[in-house]
């Protein structure tokens, strides 16, 4: 969690949203965290601190119904937390990628490649993703599996 963090005040993010996710990790520790920085959760089944938080939104929805309620250029940072399919990956970094204001964060979690282990299906909508818009794959220090891109 220290990269997400990291990446949050590095990126002054005032802006967050989560996509795809089962406990929302990341959210809860956001709001609990920066009180100014508003906070986007898209779960289809809702979540146990939906009203715990002023600075949290909880949109229970499917991410192709809840990518509709938002305005291209919304989110300072986007972080998924999916580790379904190759396309359902590809297709959230496809349909939330004009959501992020340029400059922004694209960040997510599973992006783990090792010739010693299989590679997932996240690994590869992801580098299939930034190949098809230019960006550039980047790590964090503290945790190998999460990836992350300035969009430009």
């Amino acid at each position: 969690m220290p990269d997400i963090l990291q990446l949050v005040i590095d990126n002054k993010v005032t802006q967050f949203v989560e996509i795809g996710t089962d406990l929302s990790r990341a959210s809860e520790i956001l709001t609990n965290t920066f009180h100014d920085v508003n906070v986007t959760c898209v779960n289809p089944d809702g979540l146990s601190i939906d009203n715990e938080y002023k600075n949290l939104n909880v949109v229970k929805a499917q991410s192709a119904d809840a990518v509709k309620q938002f305005s291209d250029n919304t989110f300072d940072m986007i972080y998924f937390d999916e580790h379904d399919t190759y396309d359902s990956v590809l297709d959230n970094l496809r349909l939330w990628n004009s959501k992020v204001k340029m400059g922004g964060i694209i960040a997510g979690y599973d992006h783990t490649r090792s010739m010693y282990i299989e590679v997932s299906p996240t690994v590869l909508a992801v580098e299939a993703f930034f190949r098809e818009t230019g960006y550039v794959v980047q790590g964090t220090e503290h945790n190998s599996s999460v990836y992350w891109t300035t969009k430009k």
